[in-house]
């Protein structure tokens, strides 16, 4: 039933995103590929009661360089909401990674799509930020959260 209901979360996320049909993989995770070159995760949680986003920042190399971006990380973490997602450090892959989980109750694709907006906007400051060896600064890092605007016209 979860992976019924997630499929049509994704058809209706991709009329909502003006994008080609979104079907979920072998393990009931979508990747959405945007021009600006990130790639988005979604996936039902298996508690079924959440909807799992996700986004890769990046390659956090040890040093103090990655103190830094953490130190900047937690403080975003703790902004007041809505901050558009928590920044979380995987192990195995020594990545940065920005994510969100949703809850799946009364979840449309257009309320997705408009989570995105403000979550994309984020994670490309980020990222670009990070890929010139810059510390990310939380005061400057703030995204429009303006439902309807924002860099990809939604």
């Amino acid at each position: 039933m979860v992976l019924d209901m997630f499929e049509s979360l994704l058809d209706e996320l991709a009329k909502a995103l003006e994008i080609e049909k979104l079907t979920p993989d072998e393990n009931n995770s979508c990747i959405i590929k945007f021009e600006n070159e990130l790639e988005i995760q979604i996936e039902p949680l298996d508690t079924g009661s959440f909807l799992f986003i996700n986004v890769d920042l990046g390659e956090m190399p040890p040093g103090r360089y990655r103190e830094e971006v953490f130190r900047e990380a937690l403080k975003a973490n703790g902004m007041e909401t809505p901050r558009h997602g928590t920044f979380c450090y995987s192990d195995q892959s020594d990545h940065l990674m920005l994510y969100k989980l949703i809850p799946l109750q009364d979840i449309t694709g257009e309320r997705v799509a408009a989570f995105l907006t403000p979550f994309m906007e984020k994670a490309v400051k980020w990222k670009e930020t990070l890929e010139n060896n810059e510390v990310p600064v939380v005061d400057t890092m703030h995204t429009s959260g303006v439902p309807g605007g924002g860099m990809f016209g939604m």
